[in-house]
Parts: structure tokens; sequence; C-alpha cells
């Protein structure tokens, strides 16, 4: 999901900020303005690109929200240490991963998208597998993101399924657009990527000769996986501004309502013009959406606490690292409230 951060990445991200900061000093927004970070081309952070789609600079006549559109988790977490952004859209993965940064221990405020795993998918070259089985050989070379939901997704397939000569160590590491390539030329066998970038290697397999590609699997296949996306706001702006964050996830409620009862609109604000991908795309990965809904249920906390769980193995986050420290509703509570009133 997103989410193409690993722990190199996200060393140097964090070293060049910290040189950053001692150059020039915090860059803080005004009290006056808010930072909000999303992925354009990371649909279950919908939320965030339909509000920047609107061009919704304006919460009130006090607050100004700046948006900033980023390549990849680690380096909204670096922004968001930076306080350059104040709250980001994050996969579950990356959104748990800053709120374990000791330089940032940012807060979960809200849910974006779940997914009953649909978003996720491994993706080949038409007719090279008859199923996910026929995966499990060692000459076979899948691409995964890892430390990723995609990287844990295909972990979970690879152990349901009972795999016997493929071993986790034997998953490569790519970002989705490099598998686009890498599968369109052969390069690869298959693509494990979240949406739109199934959706794309689908629509591109239409117009390029020679290439076909399909979905030899989703996380649909498996009920044991989900994954969602997540609001994570600055702790610093949560103690000294909250008002601010109170504001934004009223927005935020906002947009969620447009992907629940206006998905016509929705479909428009995630295309073109507005991002880079076709209505065909956007529509498609809209329906691998679950239940959209900002509240964290218990089952979210249970799928947040397989990914704790994922990233302490792969020592991403620390052993003693605590969710529910990490998780305040509070916030959208009193945003509810005040929509209601």
């Amino acid at each position: 999901m997103f989410n193409s951060f690993n722990k190199s990445s996200l060393l140097w991200s964090l070293i060049l900020i910290v040189g950053l900061l001692l150059a020039a000093g915090c860059g803080a927004p005004a009290e006056d303005e808010l930072g909000v970070a999303f992925q354009p081309h990371y649909y279950p952070a919908a939320s965030g690109i339909l509000s920047n789609s609107q061009d919704i600079d304006h919460l009130n006549d006090e607050l100004e929200v700046n948006y900033s559109s980023y390549l990849s988790g680690s380096d909204m977490i670096s922004s968001m240490i930076a306080q350059d952004q104040t709250i980001g859209y994050m996969g579950d993965m990356p959104g748990l991963v800053a709120a374990d940064n000791e330089q940032l221990e940012g807060v979960i405020v809200a849910k974006d998208v779940w997914s009953p795993g649909a978003t996720t998918s491994i993706v080949t070259r038409k007719g090279e597998f008859d199923s996910v089985k026929d995966l499990d050989n060692s000459d076979t070379e899948i691409r995964v993101n890892h430390y990723s939901y995609s990287h844990r997704f295909m972990l979970h397939v690879m152990e349901d399924e009972g795999f016997e000569v493929l071993n986790p160590d034997d998953l490569l590491d790519g970002s989705p657009n490099t598998m686009l390539t890498q599968l369109e030329n052969g390069d690869i066998d298959a693509a494990v990527v979240w949406e739109p970038f199934v959706s794309e290697i689908l629509e591109r397999s239409k117009e390029v000769s020679d290439f076909e590609a399909e979905v030899l699997s989703t996380g649909k296949d498996y009920p044991n996986f989900e994954d969602l996306s997540v609001v994570v706001a600055h702790p610093d702006t949560l103690d000294n501004n909250p008002e601010t964050v109170v504001a934004w996830l009223k927005n935020h409620l906002k947009m969620q309502e447009i992907v629940n009862n206006e998905p016509e609109k929705a479909i428009e604000l995630l295309s073109k013009p507005h991002t880079s991908y076709s209505n065909w795309i956007a529509e498609r990965s809209l329906e691998t959406f679950g239940e959209v809904d900002a509240y964290l249920s218990d089952r979210d906390r249970e799928v947040l606490e397989d990914g704790t769980a994922f990233l302490q193995e792969h020592d991403i986050i620390s052993d003693d690292f605590n969710l529910e420290e990490q998780i305040d509703m509070s916030y959208l509570e009193q945003a509810l409230a005040e929509l209601e009133e």
C-alpha cells in the first residue's frame, strides 16, 4: 500500500530532514495554517485526493489548508517530522511507522478507507499461471514493495497456500511504477500491487501489443486478510491547536460522504485532470473499497495489530510499541458531534 518505504530509505530521509532543520530551523505551519499530506496515486487515501481535487483551501475564515502530494509514505513521514505537514493520509503500514517514530510519535485520529483486501492483487501476464499455487517455484520472480501491505499480503498467501519451494526471502523489492514496466517487458513473473496500480496495469495491457495482464488473485480470496488507510496527526498540533484537527476531520467526513453517496462525483475527482488516471481506472479502483467510515472499529484495530506484528517482526518498529496509545478518536468524535449540531 503506498507504501513505498524501507529501512534504508527511511533512514536517509531522516538524516536529510535533520540536516535541513539544523540549517534552516523548524518549518512548522503557522497556527492559522494546516499542512495536509497525501499521495495522489494511492486511492485508499481517497479523502485527501478528493479534498485537493476540489481545491478546498479554507476550512473556515481563520484556517488555511495547504496540500502537498508525496510519492511515498516515507516522504510523508519525513515531512511530518519537519512539521512541513501536520496531517497525513497514510496506509496502515506507514501510519504505524509514523506513530512509532521517536521524532514524531504521530497519532492515528481517523480511518479513511477499509478494504476486504480487495485493493491488493497479484498480477501476472495472462495465461502464464493457472493458479497462485503455480507461483511456488524456485524460478519465479515476484516483486512486492517491501514492508508494505503488498508484502504482508504475499506472505499471507504463501502461508495460506502452503508454499514449499518459494520462501519469504525470495520476494524481490520494488516500487509499483517499476513493476508495471517489468511485468510488461516480461522481466518478472508477478507484481503484487494495490490500486490504482492494479487497474493501470490492466488498462495498459489493452493498449500495448503482445502484452495482456490478468489478476491471478486478490485479498478477497483470503478472508483473513484486510487492509486500511488511516489519518495521522502530528502530536504538537493536537496539543497546541486541536481545533484545526477537528475542523479538518469535519472536512474529511464530508469527503467520505462523497465516496459513499456520490460515486460518480468521486470517480470524477479521482481521475483526470485531478490525477493522472482515467475514469475507468478510478471507477474500478473505487469498487475495491469496503466500508468507508472514519471511525476505527474493533476489526480495524485487529488489522492494525496484524500490521504492528509484521513490522515488529521485520525490525521496522519497536517491540514495545503500544498501538492503543497511538490512537485517539476523541477529535473525530468532536467533529461528528459538531456536524450533527
